[in-house]
């Protein structure tokens, strides 16, 4: 880090690069790695971006396309210290609960259903997600509740 390999800045931005808090971090040789490298960057909540330079020697006939990327390095110590840290990254949400289903006799449930569905002219799907049990469940504690074949259950 800091060390600029020599580089001639091609723009504005890149020129006040070092003044804003950038360092360059890294070259590449094509645009496609550099890109994959700084999507992985913004992804964790790092401000970076890519310069390209063309090297060449006229003498030698060489020529060569560089891309070098320039990171932010407060965002990049933030990110590491919260790694070493175990704490969750900037952009990560913490994991939802799982609601778990109320849970009520087969019998009360088919009668819920078959309400929703005759007297609130619901369709199988809109239930499915308001008692949050799959439609096919649904279908089936509906006809079954219609044919009566949880009136034998005991309670």
């Amino acid at each position: 880090m800091g060390d600029n390999f020599g580089l001639q800045p091609n723009n504005t931005y890149e020129r006040t690069a070092t003044e804003r808090g950038y360092e360059i971090m890294s070259y590449y040789e094509t645009k496609d790695e550099i890109d994959h490298v700084i999507s992985q960057l913004h992804g964790s909540n790092v401000r970076a971006f890519k310069a390209h330079h063309k090297i060449s020697e006229r003498t030698a006939g060489f020529s060569s396309d560089l891309w070098y990327l320039w990171v932010k390095t407060e965002d990049l110590v933030e990110y590491n210290r919260r790694i070493k840290l175990g704490l969750p990254l900037l952009n990560e949400k913490p994991p939802k609960e799982k609601k778990e289903p109320k849970l009520r006799p087969r019998k009360e449930t088919a009668g819920i259903i078959i309400k929703m569905k005759d007297e609130d002219h619901k369709t199988f799907d809109e239930i499915a997600a308001e008692l949050q049990r799959p439609s096919s469940t649904v279908m089936a504690y509906y006809y079954r509740g219609k044919r009566g074949e949880f009136d034998k259950e005991k309670k």
